[in-house]
């Protein structure tokens, strides 16, 4: 054992054949003595798989550096269980098929979304994503997204959230006009959205306050959804729970760069 020089951090030393197990044990030795919930979550550099431990299933991962062999990066997430959440930064969009078993974790953050297509939304099986920088979305199948959840379809979504890239716009007065949209009743559901608890989102502005915002009716059990749309934004709220705790709802403020932020629910790393 020895230290980092400059991140003052432990370094364990192994033999190479050792190196994708040694981590492990001691992580769940020290979760035994301690009486931790042995929660795996990993942080790391995805164009260096070949160091990644040896699991079957992680609960959250966070890829942080380039993302390196493409097919190799893709077939990681067809070898290992994402139980909770994955924040990425990039995906090889040739290798990323729709049927993924990416799109079934049940919360997804990928910046760089621009292999995000129209059969890759509609096969969405989690509970929460955010796609940024989509290049491919349009209108049109934000409506046939809206509809199959009206169908009975998605019955784990809680949110989806797409941001486009640059030049690319909704039109929300294509897509309301498709639905029985109706203006915020207080008496069917509370004013602020709890965001989920797989992921953490800093923004300027209050976004879960959806006093303004349309909501629209899935017939078969009376479930609600809110719709927030801009040009380039397209933001799905569904009230599992109409009126939820409101400390869950509310964000916490903190300021970094001299810009307030108003941070919503948990963060994992």
């Amino acid at each position: 054992i020895s230290y980092h020089p400059i991140k003052y951090i432990p370094i364990f030393w192994c033999d190479d054949n050792h190196k994708k197990v040694i981590p492990l044990a001691i992580h769940y030795s020290i979760c035994d003595v301690l009486k931790f919930s042995p929660i795996l979550q990993i942080k790391c550099r995805m164009n260096q798989l070949a160091d990644f431990p040896d699991v079957k299933e992680i609960d959250n991962i966070f890829e942080c550096g380039p993302a390196g062999d493409r097919e190799e990066y893709a077939m990681f997430f067809e070898r290992v269980v994402i139980k909770n959440s994955a924040k990425l930064y990039a995906f090889p969009s040739p290798y990323f098929k729709p049927e993924s078993k990416l799109l079934s974790i049940d919360h997804i953050y990928i910046v760089n979304s621009r292999w995000l297509t129209r059969d890759h939304l509609l096969n969405f099986k989690g509970r929460s994503a955010r796609f940024l920088m989509a290049e491919h979305i349009r209108s049109d199948d934000v409506i046939e997204f809206i509809r199959r959840w009206q169908q009975g379809f998605y019955e784990k979504l809680e949110l989806i959230w797409i941001n486009l890239s640059y030049k690319k716009t909704f039109s929300r007065n294509t897509i309301l006009e498709n639905f029985d949209v109706k203006s915020w009743d207080p008496v069917r559901r509370a004013a602020r959205f709890p965001y989920p608890d797989g992921t953490t989102v800093a923004d300027g502005n209050d976004i879960l306050d959806l006093t303004n915002e349309m909501d629209i009716q899935r017939p078969s059990d009376g479930k609600l959804a809110t719709v927030v749309i801009s040009n380039t934004e397209f933001r799905f709220f569904v009230w599992n729970e109409t009126f939820p705790d409101s400390t869950a709802t509310k964000p916490r403020s903190d300021v970094w760069d001299g810009r307030e932020w108003l941070i919503q629910r948990m963060i994992y790393f």
